[in-house]
């Protein structure tokens, strides 16, 4: 199960928390059916607004996306959430490529860590 991640660079709000909790009922579901499940939930951890972050507090990019999956991962836990199988770092490719070139190369970059070697892409707001 291969859920997009969060884009680390500031602290979590309400929508993370969501999507997040849906994610966690539908991976326990799955165990609790018996299912081996894989789950994986990347971080976005090179990206313009973390970039943009970093040269506002003078300080590398690193700093900005460990700090900020410090935070998600602690905000999660107290949410009573499991951790995913997974969680690879995935820099965002470019502003300007497209969101199917996004996913295929997270994929790509999945696969090549061992870690699936099947993707369903599926996103409403780019069909």
């Amino acid at each position: 199960m291969y859920v997009c991640g969060v884009t680390v660079y500031d602290h979590c709000h309400i929508g993370h928390a969501r999507a997040n909790v849906v994610f966690d009922v539908i991976y326990r579901y799955f165990c609790h059916l018996g299912l081996d499940v894989t789950y994986v939930r990347n971080y976005t951890d090179i990206d313009d607004k973390i970039i943009n972050r970093a040269n506002r507090e003078g300080v590398t990019y690193d700093v900005i996306s460990e700090r900020f999956i410090k935070e998600f991962d602690r905000d999660m836990e107290r949410l009573g959430l499991k951790l995913p199988t997974c969680q690879p770092k995935v820099p965002s490719i470019s502003v300007k490529s497209s969101p199917w070139r996004r996913r295929s190369s997270t994929g790509a970059l999945l696969i090549r860590r061992g870690v699936t070697s099947t993707f369903a892409w599926r996103n409403s707001t780019h069909t």
